[in-house]
């Protein structure tokens, strides 16, 4: 009987780590791009930004019982918003008008 071996495996050397990648695009968006105005960015979208799944829907709640927003200084009273987070959301989304 011949005696069985275990199959060859690959060596385990580790591949190289990607570079992280901030959940924020560098560059605002182009103007007029409807797909980051923050009046039509859906709930998948923002959690994909980097939002959590609480401000993700605090986010488009407000936005459903205000009728959109006009400024992001609207967004301000948001709990869960700093200040921080608004200055990415301003260079990173737009609101239409």
């Amino acid at each position: 009987m011949a005696a069985l071996s275990a199959p060859s495996t690959p060596s385990a050397t580790p591949s190289p780590a990607a570079p992280a990648q901030p959940p924020w695009p560098a560059t605002a968006p182009a103007p007029g791009s409807e797909g980051n105005d923050v009046n039509t960015i859906g709930f998948e979208e923002l959690r994909a930004m980097g939002l959590s799944v609480t401000q993700a829907s605090r986010l488009v709640s407000a936005r459903q019982e205000r009728g959109g927003f006009q400024s992001f200084d609207e967004l301000d009273g948001l709990p869960g918003f700093s200040n921080e987070l608004l200055t990415r959301l301003k260079r990173t989304l737009t609101i239409s008008a």
